[in-house]
């Protein structure tokens, strides 16, 4: 059976410093190459320094393919992703193609979105679910995991979004969130918090 590590922590612990106005993006990018640098280090054995230098680094090793999925110029065999939502970053790393979304319990914008982004079955779904805002997220995660694993990014109509012939996994993170990873076989997980808890 294949294996996905996730390693996932809060954004300010993994880049030392909490979001100031106008730097929230670049934080959270900056968390999941922290996230990336570590993994590498811990189970490829690559020479990535820790921290901020470690992603600093990183960035230089990175390339994008068709649909803007990154990839490691020069490691084919080294499989990732990456996602930040809320307070979270996660990265998961496999020796197969795998995907990852992470998404916080929050406000479903409107119908339009539902119809829009989930099929009639989903929209029912969520709509009588005990908690409509986990409902959408879980369902959001599961189809951006997909379209991660699979490198297409969101170039579909996601109401129309058939994912048979993928493996799904939600991995606990953090009450209020969802984490969905994507394969295309089963495969067990291992979770790694960072920053480590001494």
């Amino acid at each position: 059976m294949e294996k996905v590590w996730v390693f996932y922590g809060k954004t300010e612990g993994l880049t030392g410093r909490a979001e100031a106005k106008g730097e929230k993006g670049r934080l959270e990018t900056r968390a999941g190459r922290v996230l990336l640098a570590h993994a590498l280090k811990k189970l490829y054995g690559l020479s990535v320094p820790d921290g901020e230098e470690g992603a600093a680094q990183l960035e230089k090793m990175l390339a994008k393919g068709e649909n803007g999925k990154p990839y490691l110029h020069g490691y084919p065999e080294i499989h990732f992703n990456i996602s930040h939502s809320g307070a979270y970053a996660v990265c998961a790393l496999a020796g197969i193609p795998v995907g990852i979304d992470i998404q916080i319990r929050q406000p479903v914008r409107g119908k339009r979105l539902l119809e829009r982004t989930m099929n009639a079955l989903e929209q029912e779904v969520i709509q009588k679910a005990k908690d409509p805002e986990m409902a959408f997220a879980f369902f959001w995660a599961r189809k951006e995991s997909y379209l991660k694993w699979s490198g297409e990014g969101i170039t579909r109509d996601l109401s129309k979004l058939s994912m048979e012939d993928a493996v799904m996994e939600e991995i606990p993170v953090e009450e209020g969130y969802v984490c969905q990873v994507c394969t295309a076989v089963p495969f067990s997980f291992e979770k790694i918090e960072l920053p480590l808890q001494l």
